[in-house]
């Protein structure tokens, strides 16, 4: 893949956090809603940016690049893509990262989701009629972060506990005490840090579109 190095920086496998999306079986339940991360991303170097307006994701198959803010919440698009991002312009399937959890998953299940993948695809292009490329400006509020937190921490807590006990550990009242605890606090720190790591992406976004605004006038 070719791009302008002095512009952008890649994203791939050995970036930190799509090692943690690779690691983190959490990651998985995003997946399972079709709420992927693809396999390259090109970051732009302007840190005046928030992350989302600086992300573009490339299509092996014909080299478009695509701006982030394509498959985003706002458009609808965000979600619903279990076999990758659409291409709206050659219409193949840009390959996802997958989980180690949900890759094992889909690996079972290929054989039964063939028909479905075409089903899949031939609903992709009325996804991408109108988009919306507009930065975000409303921040997470403390109520969504609060569900964020309870929902991580509530996977993690049964997926471990079966984890487990599929390994043969006892799980009795004092094993079911500290783990809910433990991963409470865990999901907590984990919605707080996803949270002010968002905001503050947004507040760049902000900036950014009044600065525009300003240059405009």
């Amino acid at each position: 893949m070719k791009y302008d190095k002095k512009k952008y920086k890649v994203w791939n496998w050995r970036h930190p956090i799509m090692l943690h999306w690779i690691i983190n079986p959490g990651c998985a339940v995003s997946e399972f809603m079709g709420i992927i991360t693809p396999k390259v991303m090109l970051i732009e170097r302007d840190k005046f940016k928030g992350l989302a307006q600086r992300t573009f994701i490339p299509c092996p198959h014909c080299d478009t690049l695509h701006p982030g803010m394509k498959f985003s919440k706002q458009n609808n698009t965000h979600n619903k893509n279990w076999f990758g991002y659409y291409c709206d312009s050659c219409g193949e399937v840009i390959p996802p990262l997958r989980n180690w959890l949900s890759a094992l998953v889909f690996i079972l299940t290929k054989p039964f989701t063939k028909k479905w993948k075409k089903r899949w695809l031939e609903k992709q292009p009325q996804r991408y009629a109108t988009v919306d490329l507009t930065p975000v400006t409303k921040k997470i509020t403390t109520k969504q972060m609060v569900k964020l937190s309870l929902f991580f921490a509530g996977f993690m807590f049964v997926f471990m506990t079966l984890f487990n006990w599929a390994i043969g550990t006892t799980i009795n009242a004092a094993y079911v005490i500290i783990n809910l605890f433990m991963w409470t606090i865990g999901g907590f720190a984990f919605g707080y840090i996803m949270t002010r790591w968002a905001n503050y992406n947004v507040d760049k976004n902000v900036k950014a579109q009044l600065n525009l605004e300003n240059t405009q006038k």
